[in-house]
């Protein structure tokens, strides 16, 4: 694909769906303090699962309201000030809901340069297996 053609796709894509100012709302609000709120983090769950994904989305979500606002807090705050990414990864993944294909979408959202999102049923012609979503493979 040309950088041409990229460009004309991303216009597209920032006229016409929806969710672009909840991606910029969010990351304005992740660019503001160094962590994530319980709130902050709902609604990452709710970009990411908008389609079809309403189990995981529920699920998810109710793991998060479960868990104590501060702990989200600090646990956010250690990962985004760590050095290496797979530390980041793991730490992220000790908030209850969070799997691989989420904390890269908190990433992504913390630092959009560096990071992108891992979905783990799209990327794929064939999907892994979920015991091989790893942070070595989100490196990858």
């Amino acid at each position: 694909m040309q950088l041409q053609e990229v460009s004309e796709w991303l216009q597209k894509y920032n006229s016409t769906n929806e969710s672009v100012d909840l991606e910029n709302e969010i990351e304005n609000r992740i660019r503001q303090k160094s962590f994530l709120t319980r709130e902050d983090l709902i609604t990452i769950v709710k970009w990411k699962f908008h389609n079809g994904s309403g189990k995981k989305r529920l699920l998810a979500i109710n793991s998060l309201e479960q868990m104590d606002g501060s702990e989200i807090e600090t646990i956010t705050g250690d990962a985004f000030e760590m050095e290496e990414e797979s530390k980041k990864i793991r730490k992220l993944c000790t908030i209850k809901g969070v799997g691989i294909s989420l904390a890269s979408c908190i990433l992504t959202f913390h630092n959009p340069q560096k990071y992108c999102v891992f979905n783990t049923h799209e990327d794929f012609e064939k999907p892994p297996k979920t015991s091989e979503y790893t942070p070595k493979v989100y490196k990858e």
